[in-house]
């Protein structure tokens, strides 16, 4: 049985950013090769409520057709994290949150903000840290007894990267020499 990976690269409202896509495009092909399923979850909420209807249907088909170009045009799945209602016209049967937390195995989180609730809806969630000084930052926030909530489940996870459900997860912390564990131990 392969692996389903569910992923949030936030990449639907730059549409212009070629750079931006491949780093997240990368970890899909990367995660593909490795025979696993990828869901491509796009948080279109704020987008479409602030962005004319009309420039959000384009940027679903823009991101739709680039996936498509590399084998992944199923894999495109939208949702709205911010609470904004979204237009079924221009969500158009693509599988939404529910469908992706029901079908993953694991949520590979690039957004650094996506909702703690959203995040419990999946089975395991793992933080992918793109930018460490975000993170580092936002850790030394909440180690002061700062506001809010860091956005993972009890995680130290800041980058997963494993092929099948026998696999060794690797996980790496800033503070901590990377190690492995199986999936099945992680975020139960």
């Amino acid at each position: 049985m392969k692996t389903t990976v569910c992923m949030t690269p936030l990449t639907l409202g730059y549409p212009e950013g070629g750079g931006h896509l491949w780093v997240y495009l990368n970890w899909a092909l990367s995660l593909r090769a490795l025979d696993c399923r990828v869901i491509w979850l796009e948080d279109i909420g704020e987008h479409a409520a602030t962005r004319p209807r009309a420039e959000v249907a384009r940027d679903i088909a823009t991101l739709g057709a680039r996936l498509e170009s590399y084998g992944l045009g199923g894999a495109l799945a939208l949702t709205s994290f911010t609470g904004h209602e979204l237009d079924a016209g221009l969500v158009d049967g693509r599988p939404d949150l529910d469908v992706a937390a029901a079908e993953a195995d694991v949520m590979l989180d690039f957004a650094y903000d996506t909702p703690a609730w959203a995040l419990a809806m999946f089975r395991r969630t793992a933080l992918v840290d793109l930018d460490p000084g975000l993170l580092q930052s936002c850790c030394k926030i909440i180690q002061r007894g700062g506001v809010g909530d860091f956005p993972t489940k009890e995680s130290d996870t800041l980058a997963a990267i494993f092929a099948d459900d026998d696999a060794l997860l690797a996980v790496i912390h800033p503070q901590r020499e990377a190690f492995g564990a199986p999936l099945d131990q992680l975020h139960p």
